[in-house]
Order: structure tokens, then C-alpha cells, then sequence
């Protein structure tokens, strides 16, 4: 009996000894390599400010990230290539413009069961709104976390004030007025042009067509060419190709080629617009307000005495909110440690310490920022209203902080001396004519028409974006390219299109004969 007793003393011993054994197991083993892949290129300080993350991350879940960067202007190719050559990855940007629905009906993306976000993100899951997590389904699955952020990203127009300032130029107002200051500058300024694309272009046609008209691209499937009235609650989705509007755009666009205000090396310049403003090269950038106010504190970062003014000439134009689906994080079907990256999104993205980190960069004069020392309405601090710090340009200017980490609890509201002149009325005006619409969440299923659309692509690419930006002629140009398009298999894919959209809407128990009624 007595050795019995031993026995089950002894076992018990062992038994409790376990927990103890699997903690000191856990502090010694190794953290846990986490491999990212966002958009844009490494920025001087990401290392520091990724290092910083790190000691937390291996602190909190004995992990660590290693960020890779694609170049933004490779969307279209290294991006969908990093899923067919099954590269090493654990979490990857994802968004409207990378072809999010169409990689993730293709099994590029994992799906993100409700168990799964409720067990490794409950934060995430509990804090984000049905309306955002619908917009990152697909055929009624979740593929990404998409991210939170109260942003208006309609093209609103940066111009150097310096150079208007030096010519004695009337401030801009309207399309005119920015005409006539381009053609100062391109007159009399030998170092810069008025404008120069890459990868932004589209930002010209959000000017001079979709927002006035207040009308919606499909950034899903921007080669489609389709777009809807948002003013409209269950709207019949229209091939732009075909309006006049688009025509009338064209022509504005042609002309201000004609007249060299648009560089020739739009056609293979890859730089983003804020990187072409911070490069010298040009004297005027569209694109949405905070990136032009980024750009601005870039200028006035560098010492040259060369700034940034922004205008906004909307109007009283109804305007849709930053989708959710712009900026979010999946995890590919190949990465190793799903649940992992979930508890690490849900700590950076949730924890307020971890976020300003992430979303901020490293706090202090001689960094990236600290607070401006605004107040609340109560007298406390407003934590969100910050000022720049001497190295706020060497970190967040690529899509580490345009993600999942996005949390509009602690989204940042630059201070009035961190502000170029017009960006924060711009900010408020445009946030207060915003609106969110049924169709964000409208994602097309293109799996039974992938060789039309890679067609459709490769017109739009070769012959659409030189029509686009001015170098060929519309009067002749606009009509052959609607043929090549047709060839390729543009109408086949629109009625497709249409019938899914109309199926999408009368799901919601809403459509068009409903609203004329």
C-alpha cells in the first residue's frame, strides 16, 4: 500500500511539474519568423521602427516580422507571381487594386472562418463593424481583415506654392485656374514639369470625370472600365468607354499633353506621386489629400523653401468613403502560421501603445512624431492630433501603414502647423459629404472569364494608358481602342458583369425598378 502511495505521490509530482516544464519550454524555444509582404519600397527608418515591434512582438508571442516590398508599380506583375511560384509568406497586402476577390476565388488566399478571428483575433473581430467585414467577403467569405480608417481618397490637387507665389499667380480654384498655372510653369521653369504619372494616373480621371459626376470605378477590375452613380442607392453599373464624359475628359487630357504639361515619361515612370513631388520633378500632383499633405511636409522637410498648397474643387459633390477593402492583410494559402499572424494583427492593430508604433513610427522630435498638444473639448489631451517629427518622412510612406493595422480609434489628425495650407477644411468638407454605398461590396466572380479579362488587360495596359495620359489622339484613338476592347472581350464580360450586379443588388432585397418606384 505504502508503495502505491509513493506511486501516485510521485505521479502527481510529475504532473504538476508539466506547466512548469512547457513555460521554460516556450521562454527558450526560438521565436517564430513572420514573413510580410507589403507595397512600395524599404524607407530608411522602416528597420528601426520594425525592430522596435519586434522586441514587443517577441516579448508578447515569441515571434518576430521580416517585411519584403514590392515595388507599387509591379502590382499587376510580381504581385500575383509571388502566389503562383508559392514564395514564403505568411501574410501579404492585399486590396481592390491588387485583384483581391479574383486571387482569393482562386485559392490564393486563406479563407478566415468566424472561428477562426473570434479564437485569434477577438479584438479585431468584436471592434469591426458588419458593414467592413462585408466588404472583405467574398461569395460570402473573408479572405482579409480589412482595414479601419475614416479617409476621403478623391483626387484633390497639390501645387508647388512657391512657384505660384514667384510668378505672382491667382490661387486655384478651378480647372482654368490650374491651367493657366501650368502653363506659367511650363513656360518659364526648365527643372520641372506641371505634371508626371506612374502608378497613380487614375488620379487624373477622378479629377476631371468620376467625382464631378459622382460616379464609382470598380478598382477590382479597373480594365472593365466599369463605374456607377453613387448617388444612386441600387444603381445599374455602366461602361464609362461609352459617355460623353469620358470623351470630354480625354480631350482635356489631350490637349494638356499637347501643350507639354504632361511628361513623356508617364508611359514607364513607376514612382508613386508623392515620390515624384519629393524628387523635384514636378510642380503640381493629384492625388487624395493626405498624401498630398505627406508630400507637403516632405518639401518642407528638405530646406529648399519649396511648399505645397492644397485645393479641393469638388464642390459640393457627393463623395464615397475610403472602401475598407483598400488597404487589408490576407494570409496566403502557403503561409505556415495563420493563427499567429492573426494574434499579431489583433495585438498591433487593437494595443495603443503597438499601433502608434506601427501606424506612427518611433515618437520624439528627432523621429517620426509627438503630440501637438491639441486639446479635447474636455480639456485632455487629443492623442490623435500630432506634429511631425524630424525623420517623419523615413517611415510611413509605404503600405505598412496603410493596412490591417489601420484602426480609426487612434487614426491620426495632423496638427494645424503640420498642415500644408487648405488640407485640414479639405479634410472636414469632404469627410462631411461622404457616404458609404451597398455596391463596395459588390465583388464580381470572374472565374469563367480569366482569358478575356488577361485580353482586356493587356489592351488596357498597351493602348489604354497612352490614350489616358494624352499621347494619342481621341478623336481617332478613343474608338479604335473601344474596338480592341470589344475584340478582346469587353462585352461578353459587361453583361456578365451586369447580370451579377443586378443579382448582387436584389439579394439585398434592393433594386433599381424598386427605387424608381
Amino acid at each position: 500500500m505504502k508503495t502505491f502511495t509513493r506511486f501516485l505521490s510521485a505521479l502527481l509530482i510529475a504532473l504538476l511539474l508539466v506547466p512548469t516544464a512547457l513555460v521554460a519550454l516556450a521562454e527558450t524555444a526560438e521565436p517564430t519568423e513572420l514573413i510580410f509582404y507589403f507595397l512600395g519600397e524599404e524607407l530608411e527608418d522602416d528597420k528601426v521602427v520594425i525592430e522596435a515591434i519586434n522586441e514587443k512582438l517577441i516579448e508578447k508571442l515569441n515571434c518576430y516580422m521580416t517585411v519584403e516590398y514590392i515595388p507599387f508599380g509591379e502590382v499587376n506583375t510580381t504581385y500575383p507571381l509571388l502566389f503562383a511560384s508559392q514564395t514564403r509568406m505568411d501574410a501579404v497586402f492585399s486590396a481592390s487594386f491588387t485583384g483581391y476577390a479574383s486571387l482569393a476565388r482562386r485559392d490564393a488566399y486563406m479563407e478566415l472562418t468566424d472561428e477562426m478571428l473570434q479564437t485569434y483575433a477577438p479584438l479585431t473581430w468584436e471592434d469591426t463593424p458588419d458593414s467592413v467585414w462585408n466588404q472583405a467577403r467574398v461569395d460570402g467569405k473573408i479572405y482579409a481583415i480589412p482595414q479601419l480608417m475614416i479617409q476621403n481618397i478623391q483626387a484633390t490637387i497639390g501645387i508647388r506654392g512657391d512657384l505660384r507665389e514667384k510668378y505672382d499667380l491667382p490661387e486655384i480654384t478651378d480647372i482654368e485656374s490650374l491651367e493657366n498655372y501650368m502653363s506659367v510653369i511650363s513656360e518659364n521653369e526648365d527643372s520641372v514639369v506641371p505634371l508626371l504619372f506612374g502608378s497613380m494616373w487614375t488620379y487624373l480621371y477622378d479629377l476631371l470625370m468620376f467625382t464631378p459626376n459622382e460616379w464609382q470605378s470598380d478598382a477590382n477590375f479597373s480594365q472593365l472600365c466599369m463605374a456607377y452613380d453613387i448617388t444612386d442607392p441600387a444603381p445599374t453599373p455602366f461602361c464609362y468607354l461609352y459617355t460623353d464624359e469620358y470623351r470630354q475628359a480625354l480631350d482635356t487630357v489631350y490637349r494638356w499633353n499637347q501643350n507639354g504639361w504632361i511628361s513623356r515619361d508617364s508611359l514607364s515612370n513607376t514612382h508613386t506621386n508623392r515620390e515624384n513631388m519629393a524628387n523635384g520633378r514636378i510642380a503640381v500632383m493629384l492625388d487624395n489629400a493626405g498624401t498630398i499633405n505627406s508630400a507637403g511636409q516632405d518639401l518642407l522637410s528638405g530646406g529648399s523653401g519649396a511648399y505645397l498648397e492644397l485645393i479641393d474643387i469638388s464642390g459640393d459633390a457627393q463623395l464615397l468613403r475610403y472602401a475598407a477593402t483598400s488597404g487589408m492583410l490576407s494570409i496566403p494559402s502557403q503561409s505556415q502560421h495563420p493563427e499567429l499572424v492573426l494574434q499579431v494583427v489583433d495585438y498591433l492593430r487593437n494595443d495603443k501603445e503597438m499601433n502608434y508604433l506601427v501606424e506612427r513610427g518611433i515618437e520624439g522630435e528627432d523621429a517620426q512624431w509627438v503630440f501637438a498638444g491639441e486639446l479635447n473639448e474636455d480639456g485632455t489631451l487629443n492623442e490623435n492630433v500630432i506634429s511631425y517629427g524630424a525623420r517623419s518622412s523615413m517611415y510611413g510612406g509605404n503600405w505598412i501603414c496603410w493596412s490591417a493595422f489601420r484602426n480609426w480609434d487612434y487614426q491620426v489628425m495632423e496638427s494645424e502647423a503640420s498642415s500644408i495650407p487648405g488640407y485640414r477644411e479639405a479634410f472636414f468638407d469632404m469627410d462631411s459629404r461622404s457616404m458609404d454605398h451597398i455596391m463596395q461590396a459588390f465583388t464580381f466572380d470572374s472565374t469563367n472569364y480569366q482569358n478575356e479579362l488577361a485580353a482586356i488587360q493587356s489592351v488596357y495596359d498597351e493602348y489604354g494608358k497612352p490614350l489616358n495620359l494624352g499621347f494619342v489622339d481621341p478623336a481617332t484613338g478613343l474608338d479604335e481602342y473601344i474596338a480592341m476592347m470589344e475584340a478582346a472581350g469587353l462585352t461578353t464580360v459587361m453583361d456578365a458583369y451586369l447580370q451579377q450586379a443586378a443579382d448582387y443588388l436584389a439579394a439585398q432585397g434592393v433594386s433599381a425598378e424598386a427605387t424608381a418606384e
